[in-house]
């Protein structure tokens, strides 16, 4: 179950990543039912493991650390960052709990604002001006990816 987990979490990651790398947007259409999917095959992966309340727990605190984190984050931002990305935030954040618990969670939001600080650096000195210009998924979507395929508690280090 955890390799349909994984199959399903690169399509709907990769195609909502070009979503709103094409059109700034993260459609509802797409992202609601990606996240109740992730987390139906991931929750039946834990209950099939041998850790079940564990992995229940990882995946669920994995999606509630990385949710309340850009939740903020889009509240401090002013309009910066979207509910798009919010939202994609609970699709990314019960994978990365799963994996790595806490700490690959806590290595991929390092990861996801050391690229988002540095691209969103770039776009404004290519643009000169910081309006709008940034799609955050992809940003979102490479930082959870590069945590987990390094496999690295990098926060921790």
């Amino acid at each position: 179950m955890l390799a349909v987990s994984v199959v399903f979490f690169i399509f709907a990651t990769t195609m909502l990543s070009f979503m709103d790398a094409r059109t700034k947007r993260l459609p509802n259409k797409f992202l609601i039912p990606s996240i109740l999917i992730i987390h139906v095959l991931l929750i039946t992966a834990a209950l099939v493991s041998q850790n079940k309340l564990e992995k229940t727990l990882d995946l669920f605190t994995g999606t509630v650390v990385m949710f309340i984190f850009f939740f903020i984050l889009a509240v401090i931002s002013r309009g910066q960052l979207g509910a798009g990305d919010v939202k994609l935030a609970a699709l990314l954040g019960p994978m990365l709990g799963f994996v790595g618990g806490i700490t690959m969670t806590a290595t991929a939001i390092a990861i996801i604002c050391l690229l988002g600080g540095v691209w969103a650096a770039i776009t404004i000195l290519r643009t000169k001006t910081s309006k709008g210009l940034l799609a955050f998924g992809p940003v979102m979507v490479v930082g959870s990816w590069a945590s987990l395929l390094t496999g690295v508690d990098w926060v921790v280090m």
